[in-house]
């Protein structure tokens, strides 16, 4: 008996130990380039392990003192949470600015936007290829 041939897409959904399906919206290829520039920008990828787990949690997060932006990509994503960090300590800034943070929620929504993103973002393309 020989394995099942998995697409790459649900290759990668099993290496993310998906079980759940993702809210992201399909977003116009102007919204994935916004988003996967804001990501190479100011944006980060992470992979965290939990003690106990086998699998890495990964996420996307932007952070930045314009809630403009971090307003944009809830709404061009539809998915992730917000957080407010504090004011900026940062010794430059003559006035302190307020800290946001958004990230993504799970991980379907993490490899629904790297997907979808990926063309666009060397920091999603790195992901893709770390997840595979």
């Amino acid at each position: 008996m020989t394995a099942p041939a998995y697409s790459a897409e649900r290759r990668r959904n099993i290496g993310l130990g998906l079980r759940h399906p993702s809210a992201v919206r399909n977003m116009k290829n102007s919204e994935r380039a916004w988003v996967g520039a804001a990501i190479d920008m100011d944006g980060c990828i992470t992979a965290h392990v939990n003690r106990g787990k086998f699998m890495p949690q990964w996420r996307a997060l932007f952070s930045g003192a314009e809630i403009e932006h971090i307003a944009t990509l809830l709404r061009v994503t539809g998915v992730g949470k917000v957080q407010y960090l504090g004011v900026s300590q940062a010794s430059t800034i003559e006035s302190k600015l307020p800290l946001w943070r958004w990230t993504t929620s799970t991980q379907a929504d993490f490899a629904a936007l790297i997907n979808q993103c990926a063309p666009y973002s060397l920091k999603c393309q790195a992901a893709l290829k770390e997840v595979e």
